[in-house]
């Protein structure tokens, strides 16, 4: 039997694998949930604060990041692993965002530590815009497209590393020290995934 989604099996009286089942419900239930309210909840601060703040572009960055976030990680809630046409399309948003997401991190990036570098700025919307229309499930190659995709974003994610990682040396900022370390978590989390896929 394969797949992801067979559930591991208890058996005993219902007063002792209750807590087991409690548990199990809120690790996989109710976490996921809250943290895609919590990071849509951070989302709108940041966006709020923009508002009062125009000239501060990093928070409007940030608010459009934690939207792609948002849906990238909403694969935690909903099943997206049928072969309905609403669950493919779904699932080239889910891919899609995360593409956004990881060009909306090192923009991020850029603003808090007040450099520019427009062309690596429109090169990452390019690509980004490039993978999502070539996922979308109209076309004839859209497995082929999605391993594309992942590895454009595992090479994409190890320049989003390096590249933060070489600002907080130069820095010493903690916040962007913090970002270069989950960026090299993501890279460990992404090449596992990657490998899962490829078999």
């Amino acid at each position: 039997v394969e797949g992801h989604g067979v559930g591991s099996l208890f058996v005993g009286p219902g007063s002792e694998l209750r807590p087991a089942h409690e548990r199990r419900v809120l690790i996989q239930t109710m976490l996921p949930r809250a943290g895609l309210l919590v990071i849509l909840l951070i989302g709108l601060m940041s966006l709020q604060v923009w508002f009062t703040r125009r000239s501060e572009t990093a928070y409007l960055v940030f608010a459009v990041s934690a939207l792609f976030w948002f849906a990238f990680d909403i694969q935690y809630v909903y099943d997206i692993s049928s072969d309905s046409a609403s669950a493919k399309w779904l699932a080239t948003v889910v891919d899609s965002a995360l593409t956004w997401a990881l060009a909306g991190l090192y923009v991020f990036v850029l603003r808090i530590e007040h450099r520019k570098e427009i062309w690596t700025e429109r090169l990452l919307v390019g690509y980004a815009s490039f993978v999502s229309l070539i996922t979308m499930p109209i076309w004839s190659w859209q497995t082929n497209a999605f391993l594309l995709q992942h590895y454009g974003d595992l090479i994409l994610l190890i320049f989003v590393a390096s590249r933060i990682s070489y600002f907080a040396v130069l820095s010493r900022r903690t916040e962007t020290q913090i970002l270069a370390f989950s960026a090299w978590g993501l890279i460990v989390i992404g090449s596992h995934d990657l490998l899962y896929l490829a078999g």
